[in-house]
């Protein structure tokens, strides 16, 4: 993929999306350091596709899945944030990563709602999903950990992320919240699951 260069220090991340009981929140992370009101967000999922497409409000994004460690963590990487409207190289772009065929374009640069409309209709394999999430951050000896409510087509979910820079660090949280025994799944897997859509074996 043509790379545009990193816009934020990648991460290493590990997420469920099984639901934890609110008292081991309440004893082992305390109160949240900052909570996020109900927001409206479109995850645009790919069969084919290991990484992570997302619009919040008029911004285009797009996280690379860059690699696995061995005890299972995955660096992510984000390496493109448009607003919209966006000029057809990045809708180029993003084709690129989902490992489709390039769409046809008509426009210099599109507006969100041209976007969605005219570009994504192009492929089925590309499915957008309305999302309303309500988050809570933690801290946890420095580290950034969030727990997000979110309703996705009308299925009610909960998902609790735990992320750093260092790798080691992100171990060390899941060993002090005993969560070290859940399967790490990402974003968009998550979601390809909750909603029955097809996944690919995301082993490397």
């Amino acid at each position: 993929m043509s790379r545009a260069a990193a816009v934020d220090m990648p991460r290493w991340e590990w997420r469920t999306f099984a639901p934890l009981p609110d008292a081991r929140l309440k004893d082992q992370l305390g109160p949240p350091v900052a909570s996020k009101a109900s927001a409206h967000e479109i995850s645009i999922l790919c069969a084919n596709s290991k990484h992570d497409v997302l619009i919040r409000g008029e911004v285009l994004r797009l996280k690379w899945r860059k690699q696995v460690s061995p005890r299972g963590l995955e660096l992510w990487d984000l390496i493109l944030s448009a607003a919209f409207p966006c000029p057809s190289e990045v809708v180029l772009r993003l084709f690129e990563a989902w490992v489709l065929p390039a769409p046809v374009l008509d426009r210099n640069t599109y507006s969100k709602a041209q976007f969605l409309g005219e570009i994504l209709p192009q492929h089925l394999d590309l499915k957008p999903i309305d999302i309303e999430t309500r988050s809570e951050s933690f801290r946890l000896d420095g580290i950034t950990c969030e727990l997000t409510r979110l309703t996705a087509n009308h299925i009610e979910l909960e998902s609790f992320c735990i992320e750093h820079e260092d790798p080691a660090l992100v171990l060390q949280a899941l060993h002090h919240l005993g969560l070290q025994g859940r399967r790490n799944t990402s974003y968009p897997q998550g979601l390809k699951a909750a909603l029955n859509l097809p996944t690919i074996a995301l082993n490397t």
